[in-house]
This record gives C-alpha cells, structure tokens and sequence, in this order.
C-alpha cells in the first residue's frame, strides 16, 4: 500500500489511499561532478548533465495534469500565460531569424496540458515555441513542399 507520508493528507484525483506502488524498471546513477541522478534511459544526457540547467524544485497544488504541466511551465494553472521557453526568448533574443527559436519535443502520444505549455500567451507569436514532430518533417513549413523546388519559390 502506498505510505501516507506520500500522499501526505491531500487530495489526489486517480490516486486512492489503497493504491499500490510500483517501482522504478530503470536504474538510476549518479553522474557528473554535480553528481545529478539520471535514468540509464539517458545516457547522452548523463555526459552533459554539468552543462545544462537541470530544474528539481518545482511544487504545484494542482492533482491533475493539465492543469499542473500548464503551472510548470507558465507560472500559473490556467493557459493563456506565456511559457518559460517564451520568457527566456523574450529576455535574451534568438541567433537566428532563419531557423525557430525554441523547439519543443514531446513524446508521440501527446500532452494532457497540450500546445498551451510552450504558447507566447498574451506575447505576440513569433515567441511561441515549435514542436518537433516524429514523422514527416521534424518541423513544419522548413521544407519546400512536394512539387515545389527552390526556383519556383523564389
């Protein structure tokens, strides 16, 4: 059974007091100087764990996932916010202007908070983030498309 310590008196929408637990099936190690524990389902990020921004300290009181993915990455449980990718577009400009400024990967299943966890919000457009697609182009629009070459879209 699940310990109470875990669920600690709140209030969880699919979680029951009698639920069972389940075990990690993968392991994890630590790596790095900084000694960050990742999943061996990550071994290319295992050796740039010190370059990179790892964020551990996230704490919502949303139980559902929409709602709590939409807090994580707005600030607040209700779309229409700007994302943090848009923030940190905003704040520090692009390199580029050729190529999109922030990407977004997800898994091919989808995502229950959707394309409000990487929209500008109320910011105009060109700080929201671009999905990586898993079939086709990986990002729309940057290919020509069929039947269409390089001297007819000029």
């Amino acid at each position: 059974p699940l310990p109470p310590s875990v669920i600690g008196g709140q209030r969880y929408a699919f979680i029951r007091p009698d639920a069972a637990v389940l075990g990690p099936r993968y392991k994890f190690a630590k790596h790095g100087q900084s000694g960050a524990e990742l999943s061996e389902m990550l071994p290319h990020l295992a050796k740039v764990v010190d370059d990179i921004c790892l964020i551990r300290s996230t704490h919502t009181d949303q139980f559902n996932h929409a709602p709590a993915q939409i807090f994580f990455n707005t600030g607040f449980s209700q779309p229409g916010r700007p994302s943090f990718g848009s923030w940190v577009l905003y704040g520090l400009g692009c390199e580029t202007r050729d190529l999109p400024a922030f990407v977004v990967m997800s898994t091919g299943s989808g995502i229950s908070g959707g394309a409000a966890l990487w929209s500008s919000g109320f910011m105009p457009t060109v700080y929201t983030g671009v999905r990586f697609r898993n079939q086709g182009d990986p990002i729309l629009n940057v290919s020509s498309p069929p039947g269409v070459d390089q001297q007819l879209q000029r």
